[in-house]
């Protein structure tokens, strides 16, 4: 049988990081006829062996491996890719601390493979499955997250749902504006009519780049453009954002008409997220904006007519009840009912820890949230600029930042 030549070895490796499984045999075929190759196409193999969704090619890639290596390689091998073995046990951060270490050993190598990864789609999905748990789990590790969505948009530079992953990545937390931004605008090349972009585009220049005349500008255009209905609330919310009486005068407005167009859906079925977002603008400014405490009051338990366990309203009807009629155990009871519902509000959580230590002095339940809070805040607060994403106020920070001084002084 003769020697597989220079060509022949390239259409060899082809076949072994082929997606289809028919191909895939093939090349498992011709390698394990021509053992003499198997040094050219060894990565490809320990890939295959590793990575592959086919337990029996995947094993046939490990019995050819078997011939040609030391037990000890083998064993190298298993080490430097374990991370892909134990996914499924990646579900907290305990979990991410008990398996860093296949972490740190994959990533010796990763770079020695990556070229060859990005060739196949179901190599590329275990990368970005990991990315998703880092961010979901482990946000203390999120340039690792990064690492590995960046594969998977080497293998797809254009894909309008990558782009958007990473461009939410990389605006949650202002981890990355810039980057998020030309995610976002790599999205509208591809798509002129993107309205997610066009909406987070927008935001991200009045909220992160306090340039709230350009986001307006965006969503103007947008709308006199697409005329999507999914942008009505968030144009008005913007105004409402704005410093200009006018034009917040005018976002009120908007929203108002909204609001007596009923656009919940009192049946109970399918309901807009960006309506309850809207409605929830509308009363934190008629709170924080205008002082008009009743009237936020009376906006907060029209949303929780519609949706009693939606958690914003609950906890800022906490937040009142304590700031402006010192009522304490009336705020703690809306607290508590949010915080039954939803914990990961860095926002809501920095005021009720503030709140459990300085006016119910629990401190162990206030420590309990604390330690919660800098868990999933990348156990640095100050990071990320998350005051400025979670609009998190001086006054808000200053009574956080006492709470955090009591509680780190206390003994446990």
């Amino acid at each position: 049988m003769h020697r597989l030549n220079k060509n022949e070895i390239e259409h060899l490796s082809g076949l072994l990081l082929n997606e289809q499984n028919e191909n895939i045999a093939v090349g498992i075929e011709i390698a394990g006829q021509h053992p003499e190759c198997i040094e050219y196409v060894q990565r490809e193999l320990v890939l295959l062996a590793q990575l592959g969704i086919d337990a029996e090619l995947s094993q046939c890639a490990y019995e050819i491996l078997k011939k040609s290596y030391t037990a000890q390689q083998l064993l190298q091998w298993d080490k430097e890719f374990e991370l892909f073995n134990i996914i499924h046990e990646l579900y907290c951060k305990d979990s991410f601390e008990e398996y860093w270490y296949s972490f740190v050993e994959h990533e010796k190598v990763r770079e020695n493979y990556t070229e060859l990864i990005i060739k196949n789609i179901h190599y590329v999905t275990g990368y970005f499955t990991i990315a998703d748990c880092i961010n979901e789990y482990y946000r203390s590790k999120l340039d690792w997250a990064e690492r590995y969505y960046l594969i998977a948009l080497m293998k797809k530079p254009d894909d309008l749902n990558l782009l958007s992953t990473l461009g939410h990545f990389y605006y949650e937390d202002y981890i990355a504006p810039e980057k998020a931004l030309k995610m976002f605008d790599k999205m509208l090349e591809t798509a002129p009519g993107h309205i997610e972009a066009l909406q987070a585009k927008a935001f991200l220049y009045s909220e992160y780049y306090n340039d709230v005349d350009k986001g307006l500008d965006i969503l103007k255009e947008a709308y006199n453009t697409f005329k999507s209905e999914q942008l009505i609330i968030p144009l008005a919310v913007m105004m409402m954002n704005h410093n200009d009486s006018d034009i917040y005068r005018e976002g009120k407005k908007r929203m108002e008409l909204i609001n007596a167009e009923n656009r919940f859906n009192k049946k109970g079925q399918t309901v807009c997220t960006e309506n309850y977002y809207g409605q929830t603008i509308y009363a934190e400014k008629l709170w924080q904006t205008e002082k008009d405490t009743e009237a936020a009051i009376k906006a907060f338990h029209a949303i929780l007519e519609f949706n009693k366990k939606d958690f914003n309203s609950l906890a800022y009807l906490g937040q009142i009840y304590i700031t402006v009629y010192n009522n304490k155990d009336k705020a703690n009871e809306y607290f508590r009912e949010a915080f039954s519902i939803y914990m990961d509000d860095p926002h809501h959580l920095v005021n009720y820890i503030a709140f459990l230590c300085n006016h119910m002095t629990d401190f162990e339940a206030a420590k309990s949230y604390y330690n919660y809070l800098i868990d999933y805040c990348f156990k640095d607060i100050d990071k990320y600029n998350l005051w400025k994403f979670y609009n998190i106020s001086t006054e808000e920070k200053e009574k956080f930042k006492l709470a955090e001084t009591i509680l780190l002084t206390k003994k446990s």
